[in-house]
């Protein structure tokens, strides 16, 4: 779009009205948000390698609720919950186990869709 084209729009021809008495000039100034989609490709490969942590990009509810997930299905899965609560290395050990799958089969579908509902959401605000 040229200046000159800019200048003929009917916006901005109304920012600049002059007052009744025609001594000032009104300025109407514009603010512009730039907000850039997020990626779904980006999101799912996040929440696939790095599990609820990934998870924050798409959505930080979604990042908290699997954190706290991870933890209690890890305790949950060990034979000796108490022994698992003293013991934090044992506690890694069962998350680290627990991981991979809740990376496929929670985080990564999680991602996607949380991802796309941002966007719509974006989108939806725009018109």
């Amino acid at each position: 779009m040229s200046l000159t084209s800019f200048l003929k729009t009917k916006d901005v021809r109304e920012a600049f009205k002059r007052d009744k008495e025609g001594e000032k000039m009104q300025k109407h100034k514009q603010v512009v948000v730039v907000v850039k989609p997020k990626s779904r490709f980006i999101a799912v490969l996040l929440a696939m390698f790095f599990g609820p942590l990934g998870l924050f990009y798409s959505t930080i509810r979604g990042g908290i609720i699997t954190s706290i997930m991870l933890i209690v299905l890890s305790v949950l899965a060990s034979k000796d919950p108490m022994l698992v609560l003293k013991d934090p290395s044992k506690l890694a050990l069962l998350m680290e186990l627990m991981l991979l799958p809740v990376n496929i089969f929670v985080c990564a579908p999680w991602a996607f869709i949380a991802t796309t509902r941002y966007n719509k959401k974006l989108l939806s605000d725009l018109k």
